[in-house]
């Protein structure tokens, strides 16, 4: 059985897997936050979940010249299945807070003032 699951791939050859297998049909919002200073890339389900946690190695940073891909696989390959929507890049981490407001105002079309 192919299960679905949250997957980011670091730019050094390294796959990180989230724990929650995902079904069709039902809305999720998935967040990636980077923190340099470190460094920590954290990914959440729904606002709270927890999907991957970690310190990157030796302070490693996220390489700034690696490809950024959103709904395939790095190698342009595979492909999300699905509708992407609502997409945001913000220039920080967003707060635990933050997070459940973005989530909370699913559907309305607006950040709630978060930027």
């Amino acid at each position: 059985t192919n299960a679905t699951v949250l997957q980011l791939y670091h730019g050094d050859g390294t796959y990180h897997n989230g724990t929650t297998v995902l079904s069709t049909g039902i809305w999720y919002m998935v967040t990636v936050n980077y923190t340099h200073a470190t460094p920590l890339v954290e990914m959440f389900l729904n606002a709270t979940t927890s999907e991957y946690s970690a310190a990157l190695a030796d302070n490693a940073t996220w390489p700034n010249d690696d490809a950024f891909f959103i709904g395939s696989g790095y190698d342009g390959t595979t492909f999300f299945d699905g509708q992407i929507d609502d997409l945001c890049i913000f220039n920080r981490a967003l707060t635990a807070a933050e997070r459940v407001q973005l989530y909370l105002s699913r559907g309305s079309n607006q950040l709630l003032g978060i930027g």
